[in-house]
């Protein structure tokens, strides 16, 4: 009887302690990460608040373990080059939609609705791209967005 209302009350404290949690994810704290900086970034008629990964070590980190982004967040990677450049959802916890943009920030190709259950296929973009964005999941389908639409980035650096 003793271990039984143990028990109960082990599983009474669980319950209470997951009401009140509530875990950190990128739109409650999006830039305590000193490593990373913001820009802006615009597709269509929507403005996105961008973490920059523009070293070998962000661009690999992306968004893996993060809970989640707002409808106005973004991930924005930039490459010293343009080339073929694949992605995969190692560590992903939510889905994402995948933005390619060349030199001239055109959209060159586009994936929408990434689970993280794809991993560990990787997506590649039809063209050469220098920069990608990643969105929360749908973002791209309610934006209407097309091959070679502009988008439109400005530093905060």
């Amino acid at each position: 009887m003793k271990k039984l209302l143990t028990f109960a009350l082990l599983l009474i404290v669980i319950f209470i302690a997951s009401i009140f949690y509530q875990p950190k994810i990128f739109t409650d704290k999006p830039f305590t990460d000193t490593s990373y900086y913001t820009d802006i970034v615009r597709v269509g008629d929507k403005t996105f608040t961008a973490l920059v990964s523009d070293t070998d070590v962000l661009r690999t980190k992306g968004l893996s373990g993060r809970m989640g982004l707002k409808n106005d967040q973004a991930m924005l990677f930039i490459f010293n080059n343009s080339g073929i450049w694949g992605f995969w959802m190692k560590d992903m916890l939510f889905s994402i939609d995948i933005l390619w943009l060349d030199e001239q920030f055109h959209v060159v190709s586009f994936e929408e609705n990434i689970s993280p259950h794809t991993y560990p296929k990787i997506f590649y973009p039809k063209s050469p791209a220098k920069y990608v964005v990643e969105l929360a999941s749908g973002t791209l389908n309610d934006l209407g967005v097309k091959i070679d639409d502009r988008v439109l980035i400005s530093s905060g650096k």
